[in-house]
């Protein structure tokens, strides 16, 4: 009944319960073929995803039992969980099976591509093992606690009722697989017929841009970890953030919630928005209590963690609390110490089996229990259950370490963290050293904030180790004072790692800072400068000169230039584009249509450019196809109007039949889905012929993170909606996408590697298109990509591009009488034999389109850089020709024209690695034999740019106003 409703959504793409459901029997059924099935285990190392959600249904559908994994774990620690769950393969990216040597692997891709053989596989049944999820263990080693299907089912019955949870919410997905709250987040939506929208890792980037997000998600309901929530509720009681309107219930859990946030919570948003308290062990399947804390009765100062969930029991003997029930796990996996938590409650008359939890609670007088504290050492801290003894064991494993103690400390402010003392051999290792020896062998949120070495450890008068001591006030050092700004960053940092010795040169993750305290430092400096505060920023600039001098920085460039952001980092961008360049595993060619003589139906993106102008013409031309234009626009008549008037503005008047075939779509390539319903998307799905992506935003200036959803997120959903039918592909990419001729003499036809010279962010964000591109050919979507070099004006009018680069700079330099040494020569094609070339070659054979061709639309002589200067000379302008640092110096900051030039140099001069070094816009000798061979005998020919055609630009310039006349 609910097939046909949307079950998963993740950037953009969606399932519907019934291709969720298909996928995942199509992986129970290969599963099946590999002989995994029931008493198996299934290791799951998949990120948040469509992917990871229908793999884990395909694991249970199979009967075997699911094993999360975190893709990103240290090496040592992923051996050691495998070691204890023992399975029978792993479910994980094609890029990461290397990681599984010695494991049978299969992938998202294969289960797509493979042929389903084997028959359904026999239905798990209620005693059967659902999943096993690891937690700290006291012993040194993780526990892998082992959850039935009773277990699972109980508690996915209960929670449901109790959260109130309707097939009409929109639920997030905050959580990673290997946590127990996705169990929460994924089968209670999917339970309940509602739709379970998969968060994607940019929304965390600040609390507004989260909050942000959910409202554009249209998220009903939100499951966070209660480390988060906290950030939340402080930037929301602030006013930095305003939680969205169609937010109705917010859970949390993980940690105790801090009275005073939960008391601004309810000063800033009322009861009119469910707050549900959660607490419950893993061992007793993620939940066992829930308490309402936006309830109008709460007390202040009280933050219960309530009542336990229908079926489940709880028991307070001695002030410890006991869980009973349904609900509790079978155990943990192999022989350990820690069995004995699950035992008879001889305390109780017919002495059930019982989970004893270690939380010390006192039980209200409204019946609702409070959380005391621990009767052991363990200590939670972002989700994660930590046992000191796991901590100690590691640190054991580094060189020259001899004595190890650990403990969880709770700072003034709630902030929790980890404390460690080390007694060394000399040389002792730095606590920089000691914590990136940790990094290799622990969860991130398992490294201790404070490592400290020292001469003995602190121990009672019987000699145990004195934990309270380890949690004693930090040792203080004189820190340098700084700027107003700086001050304010130091003292976030200071409150957040609990010590005064952060100076402003200090990186603060050498000082042991953690990721949940970078998203908590960036939200408590927006509320303290009162402006978004991004937490990548953070990252990049992690000590507190560096990031108060970009803040401020920042700030002076939007004062002077809103879309003046700097080039993104190399650095950044070897990080960034290899991930984001991965194209998704279900992106593959689907039922091809019946093929046709003609196109009928055309895609066109970018069709108000200058380009696209001239493609949307020559398309109308040489086609009877319907041409459809994506255009951002508000609606059909002003995204019509938008068509028309660049159409005008390039000097192109189709005929009335020809302007009949043109339907503008208003939408957004930046936004999920290209910003169009379903139900257009699907329809494009079904009746596109052809998609030539030609929109892009350039700019000399933006990161690649600014210009990536655009520019690379638009390429992978174009590519999504083109599979669905096989749909043929055109891509109109840059020559720029090249190494400079120092490092590659010769410019190929053919797709090319990530190098050096990816520099800024259009390049890079051209770059991952193309990589995208490039895995989807060799899966077969039929995809071309072309490559443009300068794209000059029409020779017939002589229109100038006047936000072309090299036009800038001439703007720039020549009512100066100066310009700039910059290149030896260059690729200059005028637009129309582009748009001509273009069609042609993408039309010849539209339905038989040769998956992965690349072209270079270069195939006029070069034009040299000392011709156009001796050609600017001859028109009437007097310029010299000066070094480019010198040019820089002698232009106007001022002039309007100079400004973004100005900018982009001055970037490129500090480097955009931060390093320094020359701008390199050479290009070696580029190949372009594919489109000549594509044109002969086709009639398309173009005379070279000469003197003349660049007569007629510099008139256009004139005619316009661009340029002042010439005093000849």
């Amino acid at each position: 009944r609910r097939g046909a409703a949307v079950a998963v959504e993740h950037a953009g793409a969606t399932l519907a319960y019934a291709q969720l459901f298909g996928a995942a029997r199509d992986i129970a059924r290969q599963l099946a073929g590999r002989g995994v099935g029931k008493g198996d285990v299934v290791a799951v190392a998949l990120p948040r995803g469509t992917d990871a959600v229908t793999a884990l249904l395909g694991v249970l559908l199979s009967g075997a039992a699911y094993c999360p994994l975190d893709p990103g774990a240290p090496a040592d620690r992923t051996a050691r969980l495998l070691a204890d769950a023992a399975p029978a393969l792993v479910l994980t990216t094609g890029d990461r099976a290397a990681g599984f040597a010695g494991h049978p692997v299969l992938t998202p891709a294969e289960t797509a591509r493979e042929p389903v053989t084997a028959g359904p596989p026999s239905a798990p049944g209620l005693t059967d093992l659902a999943y096993v999820l690891h937690t700290s263990g006291s012993t040194g080693r993780p526990k892998g606690v082992a959850v039935g299907h009773a277990a699972l089912a109980h508690f996915v019955a209960a929670a449901t009722h109790r959260y109130g949870l309707r097939r009409e919410d929109r639920v997030l997905q905050f959580a990673p697989l290997h946590f127990d709250a996705s169990v929460e987040e994924i089968f209670l939506t999917l339970c309940a017929g509602a739709t379970l929208v998969v968060r994607t890792d940019d929304m965390t980037d600040s609390v507004p841009d989260f909050l942000a997000a959910c409202a554009r998600l249209r998220v009903s309901v939100l499951d966070l970890p209660t480390a988060y929530w906290h950030e939340l509720a402080h930037a929301v009681s602030t006013g930095a953030a305003t939680l969205p309107e169609g937010v109705r219930t917010v859970v949390i859990g993980g940690e105790a919630a801090l009275p005073e946030r939960v008391a601004r919570w309810r000063a800033a948003v009322g009861t009119l928005v469910t707050l549900l308290n959660t607490y419950g062990p893993t061992e007793a399947t993620v939940v066992a209590t829930v308490a309402d804390l936006s309830a109008p009765g709460l007390a202040a100062g009280e933050v219960p963690i309530g009542l336990p969930l229908p079926g489940t029991r709880a028991a307070v003997v001695d002030g410890e609390l006991y869980l009973l029930g349904p609900t509790l796990a079978d155990g943990y996996r192999g022989e350990l110490p820690d069995g004995a938590r699950f035992a008879p409650l001889r305390a109780l008359a017919d002495a059930p089996r019982a989970y004893r939890t270690g939380d010390l609670v006192r039980i209200g007088e409204d019946g609702q229990l409070r959380h005391l504290g621990r009767a052991d050492a363990e200590f939670k801290i972002s989700g994660h259950r930590v046992q000191p003894a796991e901590v100690e064991n590691a640190l054991l494993t580094c060189p020259g370490i001899r004595e190890a103690a650990v403990a969880g400390q709770i700072l003034p402010d709630g902030t929790r963290r980890l404390v460690a003392q080390v007694v060394a051999e000399p040389p002792a290792p730095t606590a920089a050293e000691i914590r990136a020896h940790l990094r290799a062998r622990l969860p991130a949120a398992m490294v201790p904030s404070a490592v400290e070495v020292v001469d003995r450890l602190p121990r009672t008068g019987s000699g145990k180790i004195d934990r309270a001591a380890l949690t004693g006030p930090p040792a203080r050092r004189a820190t340098a004072g700084g700027s107003p700004l700086e001050r304010t960053v130091t003292g976030v940092w200071r409150r957040l790692l609990g010590t005064d010795a952060v100076a402003v040169d200090d990186d603060v993750f050498d000082l042991g800072a953690q990721s949940l305290q970078v998203i908590q430092a960036a939200n408590r400096l927006g509320v303290a400068l009162g402006r978004d505060v991004k937490v990548a920023w953070l990252f990049q600039h992690p000590t507190a000169v560096g990031l108060a001098r970009f803040l401020t920085e920042a700030e002076a460039d939007t004062d002077s230039a809103p879309e003046r952001p700097r080039p993104a980092p190399a650095v950044a961008a070897r990080t960034a584009l290899p991930s984001d360049a991965g194209l998704d595993p279900d992106i593959r060619p689907g039922a091809r249509r019946p093929p046709r003589d003609a196109p009928r139906r055309i895609l066109l993106t970018g069709a108000t450019g200058f380009v696209g102008a001239h493609l949307l013409a020559r398309l109308l031309a040489d086609t009877d196809a319907e041409i459809v234009c994506t255009v951002r626009a508000a609606d059909v008549p002003e995204a019509t109007a938008r068509v028309h008037a660049a159409l005008v503005r390039h000097g192109i008047t189709p005929g009335e039949r020809a302007a009949a075939r043109l339907t503008a779509l208003p939408a957004d390539l930046a936004r999920p889905g290209l910003g169009l319903p379903g139900e257009t998307l699907s329809d494009l799905a079904a009746t596109t012929d052809a998609i030539f992506h030609n929109a892009a935003t350039v700019s000399i200036l933006r990161d690649y993170a600014t210009l990536r959803a655009a520019n690379t997120e638009s390429t992978r959903q174009l590519l999504r909606l083109a599979a669905v039918g096989t749909t043929p592909l055109h891509y109109v990419s840059t020559l720029s996408v090249a190494p400079p001729a120092g490092h590659l003499p010769e410019v190929p036809e053919e797709f090319l590697p990530f190098h050096a010279g990816l520099r800024y962010g259009y390049q890079q964000s051209k770059w991952a298109s193309e990589r995208l591109l490039e895995q989807a050919a060799e899966r077969g979507l039929p995809v071309t990509v072309h490559r443009l070099g300068r794209v000059v004006g029409p020779a017939a009018t002589g229109y100038v591009n006047e936000r072309d680069f090299l036009w800038s700079v001439l703007r720039a330099g020549i009512p100066e009488r100066i310009v700039p040494e910059l290149f030896e020569d260059e690729v200059w094609t005028p637009v129309d034999l582009v748009a001509r070339s273009l069609v042609h070659l993408c039309l010849r054979q539209y339905d038989d389109t040769e998956a992965g061709q690349v072209f270079h639309h270069a195939t006029l002589p070069r034009v040299r850089l000392a011709d156009v200067y001796d050609w600017v000379r001859e028109y009437g302008y007097p310029v010299r020709v000066l070094p480019l640092a010198n040019w820089r110096e002698r232009l106007p900051r001022a002039a309007e024209a100079a400004a973004m030039t100005l900018a982009f140099f001055d970037s490129a001069a500090a480097g955009a690695d931060g390093r320094g070094g020359a701008t390199d816009l050479r290009l070696g000798h580029v190949r372009a034999d594919r489109v000549r061979a594509g044109l002969a005998g086709g009639g398309i020919t173009c005379p070279p740019v000469d003197r003349d055609l660049f007569f007629r630009y510099l008139d256009h310039c004139v005619t316009t106003g661009a340029l002042p006349a010439p005093s000849r």
